[in-house]
């Protein structure tokens, strides 16, 4: 469901440990429709940002992290931004919720992340 705003920018993504599971929060100046798949056999998850333009680093590898390899951007074929999660072995998706500011958050879309077991 897209906001009629005409998108939003991504300023920032954040990784955060909590028990038994790793956050992953995309921090953004309004709200942002995204879709998400994530493939298991290639232990990668698929965001698509469609009316988002990508402001913060394009990519980055987490070489220490037990469970995040890396991720990259690339523009969406329709405009909007495609964000690549590679994770370092199965994940499941436990979480994928966008949150409206709060406090002294942003918008925000979250993503919890935990190893298959």
């Amino acid at each position: 469901t897209a906001s009629g705003s005409g998108g939003a920018d991504v300023l920032g993504v954040r990784i955060g440990e909590h028990p038994g599971k790793t956050r992953i929060v995309l921090d953004l100046d309004g709200v942002s429709p995204f879709r998400h798949d994530l493939d298991q056999n290639e232990n990668v998850l698929i965001v698509t940002l469609p009316e988002a333009v990508w402001k913060t680093a394009s990519q980055k590898d987490f070489s220490a992290h037990p469970l995040l390899r890396s991720y990259r951007t690339q523009p969406g074929k329709d405009g909007g931004t495609v964000l690549v999660l590679r994770f370092k072995k199965p994940v499941r998706l436990v979480a994928a919720t966008p949150l409206g500011p709060g406090g002294t958050a942003a918008h925000r879309i979250l993503f919890d992340i935990a190893p298959v077991k």
